[in-house]
């Protein structure tokens, strides 16, 4: 099974994304990446508990070479334009009908360029 990953700016260094799983603790009121760590001489692993902002938490949607996708990129479609990532989008058809080469590299996200924001 893949895991699923997330991405989120971080609530204490709004400047930083985090990538990691996603967690949300409802008595808290409060959403976190969680980062798997390693413990030194030990093959046992803990959690890194990062606090974010919810309103940044991406889900990795494709990966294609060295570029990850995430919810919230913004990228260059062949023959569509610019394009949002999200749950349902354009990304998504075109790789369903198996016209991945159409999907061109990220121009940036909505976060960081909100120029890019439609």
């Amino acid at each position: 099974m893949v895991p699923i990953k997330f991405r989120a700016k971080r609530k204490d260094k709004p400047t930083e994304w985090v990538y990691g799983f996603y967690a949300y603790k409802p008595l808290m009121k409060k959403d976190f990446i969680l980062q798997e760590e390693m413990q030194p001489y030990s093959r046992e692993t803990t959690f890194a508990e990062i606090e974010v902002n919810p309103e940044t938490v991406g889900q990795l949607r494709y990966e294609k070479s060295r570029n990850a996708y995430y919810d919230g990129d913004v990228y260059y479609h062949a023959g569509y334009g610019m394009e949002t990532v999200s749950d349902v989008c354009e990304l998504q058809f075109a790789l369903a009908a198996g016209n991945g080469e159409d999907i061109c590299d990220i121009q940036g996200n909505i976060h960081d360029n909100h120029e890019l924001n439609k």
